[in-house]
């Protein structure tokens, strides 16, 4: 397969990339912005144009971009040297539409946890999840793909009212519960701030923007106790508490229930800095291994289930596999015309 590279890490290059990667090996794109430099996006490494006439030069440039910035890089590319580019729509054509099966995600387009987790359990007969920290059951919900599939149903957990009241209306097959989860029972301070929101008060983002309410704390025990028959296998449980990660699976009982798959957001609050360290222990001590990491989450797979581990393929496999539109934001998906 021909190894090239994409000029264009924005919206078009999103674009591009799931139409064209059974066609090419992309090693790497392309980008001025400065930020982005040693990120990935679908997990391919985002460098810059000197790092690509170092590294690179013989492999060919895409060109990922609009027709206004598409002249201002070819004449960046003629000042350096490099001849070696064509536009990106010379090779995506129609007849590359149609070929993967069409996936409509309402995950985060940059974290992609629904794909990752349908392309685990969609051959399950049933699928049993329990999402703490559920937010929107339409938009950047981790369940709603699979809840779509019709054969997935399970637990919502939420300690703000607003949002279950609505997952009540759109989840009918599933139980949906407002309060927090940690490691005991009891009440907590809690801090509404969006897709932020959170128990600890150091994660405050703008007290402007912040509204602090008294919620009721509980435990996965007890939850799993009080809804669960004892036959009830657990497919996977999705962790996203905003740095609440610890007290949650103090309070899991896994030795007791098994979650095939656990899924746990894994950086600090709003950032990509890795704070797994304070309580990955918890999972190995209760035989769970990791297998994969995108974006901010890990998953994690239980020692008896070693066979779901193949599953998790790398972001690019996916998108060979899967044609994937996104209800956040639609147009991100959506194949170029």
């Amino acid at each position: 397969m021909k190894e090239i590279v994409i000029y264009g890490a924005g919206e078009i290059g999103k674009n591009i990339i799931p139409l064209i990667c059974d066609q090419f090996d992309i090693i790497a794109i392309i980008d001025r912005d400065a930020s982005l430099y040693g990120k990935k996006l679908f997990d391919i490494p985002v460098i810059s144009i000197d790092d690509y006439i170092e590294k690179y030069s013989s492999n060919e440039i895409l060109i990922a971009l609009n027709a206004k910035n598409m002249k201002s890089a070819i004449d960046m590319f003629t000042q350096k040297g490099i001849s070696n580019y064509k536009p990106y729509y010379e090779y995506v054509t129609p007849s590359e539409r149609g070929r993967r099966k069409l996936l409509i995600s309402s995950s985060d387009p940059s974290q992609l946890e629904d794909v990752i987790l349908y392309n685990v359990f969609s051959d399950y007969d049933e699928i049993f999840y329990i999402d703490v920290g559920c937010n929107d059951p339409i938009i950047n919900s981790v369940t709603r793909l699979l809840y779509d599939t019709g054969k997935a149903h399970g637990i919502n957990i939420d300690p703000i009212k607003e949002i279950i009241d609505i997952t009540d209306s759109e989840r009918t097959r599933d139980i949906n519960i407002c309060c927090g989860i940690g490691n005991s029972e009891g009440y907590s301070d809690f801090y509404v701030q969006g897709g932020l929101s959170s128990i600890l008060e150091e994660n405050i983002r703008d007290t402007h923007y912040s509204e602090k309410r008294k919620i009721k704390i509980t435990t996965l025990k007890s939850i799993y106790d009080a809804h669960l028959s004892k036959d009830q296998e657990i497919s996977f449980l999705k962790i996203d508490v905003e740095g609440f990660e610890r007290e949650v699976l103090e309070g899991a009982a896994l030795s007791e229930y098994r979650p095939h798959v656990i899924v746990m957001e894994a950086t600090l609050p709003g950032t990509d800095i890795p704070c797994y360290d304070k309580w990955e222990y918890i999972l190995s001590d209760n035989k769970y291994h990791f297998v994969f990491s995108y974006g901010v989450n890990r998953y994690y797979v239980s020692d008896e289930h070693k066979e779901l581990d193949a599953r998790f393929i790398p972001i690019i496999s996916l998108l060979k596999k899967y044609k994937i539109l996104s209800c956040v934001s639609v147009e991100k998906y959506i194949p170029i015309q």
